[in-house]
């Protein structure tokens, strides 16, 4: 009967350190939905034809091939995001090769992924006009490519709490959690009583499609205190992956997750140089 008793009194514990930490960071986000249909050329997307200013040039790799379009969003689409462009159009282009363009050696590296941003839209481009310079690289004529077909965005701005796969969480939570709890005195998450922590962390309700906020991933979050992604403190772009009618709309290797994230200063800045692209499945 003990061992109940402290079970639920840990439960306890630990449900209102996550409470009270998801209070103390609320922050901004844009939640995205996905509708199945043929967008124009300035519409916020995921896939489809990107937009392309005259005398711009579709991203390529070392080697020449040309990048896919994997999602354009026309800022005007979020104007309620602090820190986001409110205007021009801000497109995620990565390779259509086996691994959707991602280097784990160096994930910041913008050879097989671009991040690009036009500050201003010259409405006088037509569809025609880029398809001429579109013509992005199928490895080996498979489509590996993420996004099955071309899907509409559309926005809805609200809050959400710090997410439990996000690294910055585990200290915070367990120095309140020891505090309420101080028999335990556990040192890392993964310490928590197994219930415990499946009913705090695995029950979170997630929308996985997001501008902002805070990121989820089925393995772990690719940046830490101690390596050379730490600065990349805002998620940038998420999407998960997704299904309609038992069909594959979006699908990351065995059912993943995509990320980006930047600094917060370089967002505000509006370079998108330095962006780091993960995504991992189960």
């Amino acid at each position: 009967m003990g061992d109940f008793k402290n079970t639920d009194k840990n439960m306890q514990a630990a449900k209102t350190a996550i409470t009270q930490l998801r209070n103390e960071t609320m922050k901004q986000t844009a939640y995205i939905k996905t509708e199945i249909k043929h967008t124009g050329l300035f519409d916020s997307k995921l896939r489809g034809i990107p937009y392309l200013p005259n005398g711009a040039e579709i991203p390529t790799d070392s080697e020449g091939h040309q990048l896919t379009l994997l999602a354009q969003i026309n800022c005007n689409d979020i104007k309620e995001m602090n820190d986001f462009p409110h205007e021009g159009i801000l497109q995620f282009f990565v390779l259509n090769d086996d691994v959707s363009g991602v280097d784990f050696d160096d994930q910041t590296n913008q050879d097989t992924f671009r991040v690009v941003y036009y500050d201003s839209i010259d409405t006088s481009v037509t569809e025609e006009s880029v398809k001429e310079k579109y013509n992005p690289h199928i490895e080996d004529d498979e489509d590996y490519f993420p996004v099955e077909q071309e899907l509409a965005l559309s926005f809805v701005i609200s809050q959400e709490g710090i997410s439990a796969e996000d690294y910055r969480i585990e200290k915070p939570f367990l120095d309140i959690y020891n505090k309420l709890s101080p028999s335990e005195n556990i040192s890392r998450l993964w310490d928590l009583d197994e219930d415990v922590y499946n009913t705090i962390f695995d029950s979170e309700e997630k929308v996985h499609h997001k501008l902002g906020g805070y990121p989820y991933f089925t393995q772990q979050d690719p940046r830490s205190e101690d390596n050379q992604y730490a600065s990349y403190d805002t998620l940038l772009l998420q999407i998960d992956s997704e299904w309609r009618d038992n069909d594959d709309i979006i699908l990351w290797g065995d059912c993943g997750v995509c990320n980006f994230f930047i600094n917060h200063e370089d967002l505000k800045n509006r370079d998108f140089s330095k962006v780091i692209y993960n995504w991992d499945c189960c």
